[in-house]
């Protein structure tokens, strides 16, 4: 009776076998990523080729100058370029205390109730939230109410002010912020904060010694991130900002389908884009790639 090696046939017996490699060949992985990489070529990479050169091409710089000479272009810039760097510096504020909390805290209901106040922004859809915040902020809503009842004021509003906006972004933005600065303070160790008290450092001397720098690099992302999403922001500003002081996005939407401007529509596109580039650069710039790119991974 023949074993079962002897059974098997020359060719395949005397093949060497191979161990299974959980780590994809580049090619494998080159192919896996194409259709995610056509659609970044499709939809990102044309669209704002397209945007930049038509500006330059068919408009002229002659066309920027006509941008930034308009009180009416310069103040929507303004208005997006500090409402973004208002939310920016609040979201990464308090999402940087919330996730400290979460990393540290060992009370279930503690650590369920943050989960809840970070992702509650991410489940709620943009149109409930800003019509939440009309009603939160409107005459007659929780705030007119609350001012009334201390203050003995009626009819107090922050609805169609530059705060309103700044609020209802940051609220928007706060899960944008909380989650990468979570996964920031999970990567340090916590014994050199230990080590640092033990060696006659403060809580507060070893959080802005030790933890701080630490997670600078995911810190410098997370604003990043933040504020590049909230200068492209349409809804919210429409909402509760109104349309007397217009922001950049909406601004656009008024040269395209109020005007029927598209070449105003485009160099403000064209400021906006270069103005986000130019804020990676400079964070790539300080920080170096391969750290800014750690971080946000």
């Amino acid at each position: 009776m023949k074993s079962a090696a002897s059974s098997r046939p020359a060719g395949l017996a005397s093949r060497p076998r191979r161990d299974w490699n959980p780590v994809a060949s580049p090619l494998a992985g080159f192919l896996l990523a194409l259709p995610l990489l056509a659609l970044l070529v499709l939809f990102l990479l044309i669209p704002v080729a397209m945007v930049l050169g038509q500006s330059l091409a068919e408009d002229g710089l002659a066309a920027y100058g006509d941008f930034f000479t308009s009180s009416v272009s310069m103040g929507a810039l303004r208005r997006t370029l500090v409402s973004s760097a208002l939310v920016t510096a609040l979201a990464t504020g308090l999402g940087g205390i919330l996730a400290w909390r979460l990393r540290m805290t060992r009370s279930s209901l503690t650590r369920a109730l943050i989960w809840i106040a970070i992702l509650t922004p991410l489940w709620m859809g943009v149109i409930v939230k800003n019509y939440a915040f009309t009603i939160l902020l409107g005459s007659g809503g929780p705030l007119s109410a609350i001012c009334a009842w201390l203050f003995g004021v009626d009819h107090v509003t922050l609805m169609y002010s530059q705060t309103a906006v700044v609020m209802g972004v940051f609220y928007s933005m706060l899960p944008y912020a909380a989650l990468p600065l979570y996964v920031t303070f999970r990567s340090i160790d916590l014994d050199l904060l230990s080590a640092a008290e033990n060696l006659g450092a403060s809580r507060v001397q070893a959080l802005t010694s030790v933890l701080l720098p630490l997670a600078k690099p995911g810190l410098v992302a997370t604003g990043i991130i933040v504020f590049v999403i909230s200068i492209g922001f349409y809804v919210t500003p429409v909402l509760l900002g109104g349309a007397k002081s217009p922001y950049l996005p909406s601004l656009i939407e008024e040269d395209l389908f109020k005007y029927y401007d598209e070449s105003s529509a485009r160099i403000a596109a064209a400021v906006l884009l270069i103005l986000a580039m130019a804020i990676v650069g400079l964070a790539m710039k300080l920080l170096g790639a391969r750290q800014l790119q750690r971080a946000i991974t």
